[in-house]
């Protein structure tokens, strides 16, 4: 029976495949910590990544935290400019509200972290 599997990470890099296999065991604490640690990646892959030094760098929360809050404002700030690039007609009253709260958001920001925005850029 030939059953192709699915390779969930896509293919592997160059012609060397992996085909040896490393078991550990972990009690209930080591295994909540490992949990913590890896986020979204598979238990095994962080383990591989942590063995041969390649762990993706980790994001502070706080860093997170501001990231949500800039990507929805620049959301806004997108859908502003769409609507300027599509329309003729353009109401700068409620364009200047838009930009006021973008601005506030920035503020907001950087008065949160430890994040520095110059004000004169």
């Amino acid at each position: 029976m030939n059953v192709e599997r699915k390779r969930r990470h896509g293919p592997l890099p160059g012609n060397d495949p992996r085909q040896h296999c490393v078991s550990v065991r972990l009690n209930k604490v080591e295994l909540k910590k490992l949990d913590i640690q890896r986020g979204t990646l598979a238990r095994g892959e962080y383990l591989r990544c942590a063995a041969l030094d390649k762990l993706p760098p980790s994001i502070p929360a706080i860093n997170q935290t501001a990231w949500v809050k800039l990507a929805s404002a620049a959301g806004n700030l997108n859908q502003i400019a769409k609507h300027l690039n599509g329309v003729g007609d353009i109401d700068i009253e409620n364009i200047r509200e838009e930009l006021a709260v973008f601005r506030l958001c920035l503020i907001s920001i950087a008065d949160n972290s430890d994040v520095y925005f110059d004000e004169d850029l």
